[in-house]
């Protein structure tokens, strides 16, 4: 590890801050106190630096392999996943938080003392968006449509927005002026 950057101690006592650990990987580093106990920063900085020493390239590829395990489909597909941030447990243990792109999940891997991969857990992301909208010109008030991820909430406001501009473009070819 390189050293910390950026770091913060908030109002809780949790220490934020941005690491790059070995293979130049910069993540994001979270630590909170034991619960009762008031945080200094200087004592957060120091027990986070501490567990983050020990940790090397090796350690960070065979969590990288077992994240990613735990994700393959059923037909061996391999599944991307990246080192998003690392959280320092009071203990001074180390939980590596990784992003799945696509695939709607974090992935937690509990690190042991020997930095080995204790245990995995897996965050689906099944939050809903909600995105209401009143229907043009039918006086039928406000229809509601759910979403599974922000990306396919995007998706539908960039193809409405299109389709608004193509029907737009069409009018003025027209003639036709909006109201």
């Amino acid at each position: 590890m390189t050293g910390l950057t950026d770091v913060t101690l908030d109002d809780d006592g949790d220490l934020t801050a941005t690491a790059t650990l070995p293979g130049d990987r910069v993540v994001a580093v979270l630590s909170e106190p034991e619960e009762g106990t008031t945080a200094e920063l200087g004592a957060m900085r120091a027990l986070v630096e501490r567990a983050l020493a020990p940790l090397a390239e090796a350690h960070l590829l065979a969590a990288d392999a077992r994240a990613a395990e735990e994700l393959a489909v059923e037909d061996g597909e391999t599944v991307e996943v990246a080192l998003e941030g690392v959280i320092v447990l009071p203990d001074a243990k180390l939980v590596l938080m990784y992003d799945a792109p696509g695939q709607g999940v974090t992935v937690f891997c509990a690190l042991d003392e020997q930095l080995a991969v204790a245990e995995v857990e897996l965050d689906e992301d099944d939050e809903e968006f909600e995105y209401e909208y009143e229907l043009e010109g039918d006086g039928e008030g406000v229809e509601s449509r759910s979403f599974a991820t922000m990306d396919e909430l995007l998706d539908h406001l960039s193809r409405a927005e299109a389709s608004e501009r193509g029907a737009a473009d069409a009018d003025a070819e027209n003639g036709d002026r909006p109201a």
